[in-house]
C-alpha cells in the first residue's frame, strides 16, 4: 500500500531547544496513529510541526511520498486537515458556517461556495450527526457539540489525512464514545489516515493501528499497541512512582496500603475486584488468592495485595499452593469470601474456608454460602 504520511529522522522543538529527534514513522491509507505521553513531552509540538504550523528543526516529512516543504499551502490544505485544541472566537457564526470554512481550498478567489461545496458540508454534518444543531450559534453549543462541528469542518475539507490534537479532551463519556466512533468510521469506511493525540491511555488500544509514545526524555517508542502499551513502559514514561497501570484492563490502581495484612480475600471469577479496591481505599492491607493466571481479578489483586497466590490456568489448585494460602491465613484475623463459585479448577478454594473455620478465623461472606453462612456474623464494616 502507498504511504500516506511519514517522517524520516524528523527533529522537532523550539529555536535551539530540541524536544524530540530521529522520529521515523510511516502510515498507510486508512491507518490510525495515536500519539501519547506525559504533559509537555512534545505531542502538540509534533502535531504543529506535521501540519506546518511550526518549523521543523531537521529531517523530512512526507505527504504521499512528496516532501511537505515542496508543497504549496493550498496543496497541503487539500491533502491534510487539522482539528486543534485552541479555542476559537467564533461567537457570531453558526455551526454550519464554521463547517463551511473547511471548503476554502476549493473556492474561487472570491470564496464563493458552489453546489458541490454545499453537498460536502451537508455530508460532513451527517457524518458527525450534527444536522439538528447546524443553525445554532457556535458559542451556544456544548463542548461535545463544538468538537463534532470542528470535526465536520475537517471532514468537509476533503483531505485524506486528518490530524487531531486531543479530540476527546474535556468531553464526557458519551461524547468520547461518539467522537471515537466517528474517527473509526473515517478510517475504516472512508479510508482516511488519522493522527491524533490522546490522554486516555485506555482508549488508545481500542482505536490505534500504530502508537508513538513520547517518553519525556527526548526518546520515543513506536509500533503496534501490543508492542508499545506495556505496563512497565507506561509506568516509566509517565514517571509513576506510586500505584500502577494495567494495560489489560486499561486502568490505574493507587498505591497499596502499608502495614501488616489484616485479611485474606478468597477471590476469583472477577468478583474480587470491587473488594480489593474498597479495602485499598480504606487503607486495609490484605492477601489475595487463590487466583488463576487468566482470572480477571488478578490484574487488580497483584498491585493492591501484599501477596497474591496464583495458579496456572485450567489446572486444579495444587496442594502446595493451598498450603501456602493456609500459611497466610494463619497470619490474619479475618477471611473474606467474595462469593466465587467453587466449581471446576476453583474448587480447591473451598479448602481455605474449611481451614478458616477450623482455625476460628473471623469469616465475612459477601454472598450467601450454603453450609457456611451461619458460621459467622461478621460484616465487611467490622473489618473496615
Amino acid at each position: 500500500m502507498t504511504q500516506q504520511i511519514g517522517s524520516q529522522d524528523l527533529k522537532i522543538g523550539y529555536g535551539d531547544h530540541v524536544v524530540l529527534e530521529d522520529i521515523n514513522f510511516q502510515l498507510e491509507r486508512g491507518q490510525i496513529l495515536c500519539l501519547m505521553g506525559p504533559n509537555g513531552s512534545g505531542k502538540s509540538t509534533l502535531i504543529k510541526t506535521l501540519i506546518h504550523q511550526q518549523k521543523k528543526l531537521g529531517g523530512k516529512i512526507y505527504l504521499e511520498e512528496k516532501e511537505m516543504e515542496s508543497l504549496k499551502n493550498i496543496e497541503r490544505a487539500s491533502k491534510m486537515s487539522a482539528v486543534l485544541t485552541e479555542r476559537l472566537s467564533l461567537d457570531l457564526m453558526t455551526a454550519e458556517e464554521i463547517v463551511a470554512t473547511g471548503r476554502f481550498p476549493y473556492t474561487n478567489f472570491l470564496g464563493k461556495l458552489e453546489e458541490e461545496d454545499f453537498q460536502a458540508i451537508d455530508q460532513a454534518l451527517d457524518m458527525v450527526k450534527a444536522q439538528a444543531i447546524k443553525d445554532r450559534p457556535f458559542s451556544q453549543l456544548s463542548d461535545g457539540q463544538k468538537q463534532r462541528i470542528m470535526l465536520a469542518r475537517a471532514i468537509c475539507q476533503g483531505a485524506d489525512i486528518m490530524i487531531l490534537d486531543e479530540p476527546t479532551s474535556f468531553l464526557d463519556v458519551r461524547y468520547k464514545i461518539e467522537i471515537l466512533g466517528i474517527l473509526k468510521n473515517l478510517s475504516r469506511q472512508m479510508n482516511k489516515t488519522l493522527i491524533l493525540s490522546l490522554h486516555e491511555i485506555d482508549l488508545i488500544s481500542k482505536i490505534a493501528d500504530q502508537v508513538l509514545q513520547i517518553n519525556g526524555d527526548q526518546t520515543y517508542s513506536y509500533g503496534s499497541p501490543d508492542q508499545v502499551l506495556k505496563d512497565q513502559a507506561i509506568k516509566a514514561a509517565f514517571s509513576i512512582k506510586e500505584g500502577s497501570y494495567s494495560s489489560l484492563l486499561g486502568n490505574i490502581e493507587l498505591e497499596a496500603p502499608k502495614g501488616e495484612a489484616k485479611v485474606f480475600v478468597v477471590g476469583g471469577c472477577g468478583r474480587g475486584i470491587k473488594t480489593y479496591r474498597r479495602l485499598n481505599k480504606e487503607g486495609v492491607a490484605f492477601y489475595a488468592g487463590i487466583l488463576f493466571e487468566n482470572d480477571l481479578d488478578l490484574a487488580v489483586a497483584r498491585p493492591l495485595a501484599k501477596k497474591t497466590l496464583v495458579e496456572k490456568a485450567f489446572r486444579d489448585i495444587s496442594q502446595d499452593t493451598i498450603q501456602r494460602a493456609k500459611d497466610l491465613i494463619d497470619q490474619v484475623d479475618y477471611v473474606l469470601d467474595v462469593g466465587a463459585d467453587f466449581v471446576g479448577a476453583n474448587r480447591g478454594n473451598q479448602a481455605l474456608l474449611d481451614y478458616s473455620l477450623k482455625k476460628a478465623k473471623k469469616l465475612i461472606f459477601l454472598k450467601e454460602r450454603p453450609g457456611y453462612g451461619a458460621s459467622s456474623s461478621y460484616q465487611l464494616e467490622d473489618l473496615l
